[in-house]
């Protein structure tokens, strides 16, 4: 199944085409430009991509816009599509929480497995925040800001629905 995309980075759209070939090989086109690229999960959010002989490590952060961590560079990607588009116009994916400050929001429907801060705690951007698990994996939800925990609005065993509001950083 192939999937498509929109995306900005620094304001320059790319479209980008992602099929997968056969078992962890993904043929990619950014624009015409095509390659073919190995894939491997090594922990939740985190991957290797190796293309011929050049290996890189990606840390993918939740949230808008979604930051790829790629060998320590950091690059924001706002994500164009129309289905991402309606989701923010829906405000189910804003980063502005119901109160203010930015929200960590389920990306998908899942069950809160832990908590990884409190109330009043002061955290960085990158740093892990809760623990959902959604089609048994765990995945560790990150801050997108340096702030501090306003309000956590689940309890580790809630289940949660996608785009709901989890946790407030102000």
């Amino acid at each position: 199944m192939k999937h498509l995309f929109t995306f900005s980075v620094d304001g320059e759209k790319k479209t980008v085409s992602v099929e997968a070939a056969q078992g962890d090989i993904f043929n990619i086109d950014i624009d015409g430009d095509k390659c073919s690229v190995n894939v491997r999960e090594v922990a939740p959010g985190r991957y290797h991509l190796l293309q011929g002989y050049e290996g890189h490590n990606v840390f993918v952060e939740q949230g808008v816009p979604l930051v790829l961590h790629r060998d320590g560079g950091r690059i924001p990607v706002e994500l164009l599509d129309e289905r991402c588009a309606a989701r923010m116009a829906l405000s189910a994916f804003s980063p502005r929480g119901g109160d203010g400050g930015h929200a960590i929001r389920a990306p998908m429907p899942g069950k809160i497995v832990k908590t990884l801060v409190a109330e009043g705690d002061k955290v960085t951007a990158g740093q892990g925040i809760i623990v959902i698990e959604a089609m048994k994996m765990e995945n560790e939800l990150r801050a997108a800001i340096d702030g501090t925990i306003k309000k956590i609005r689940t309890a580790e065993g809630d289940n949660v629905e996608s785009g709901e509001e989890l946790v407030l950083i102000e």
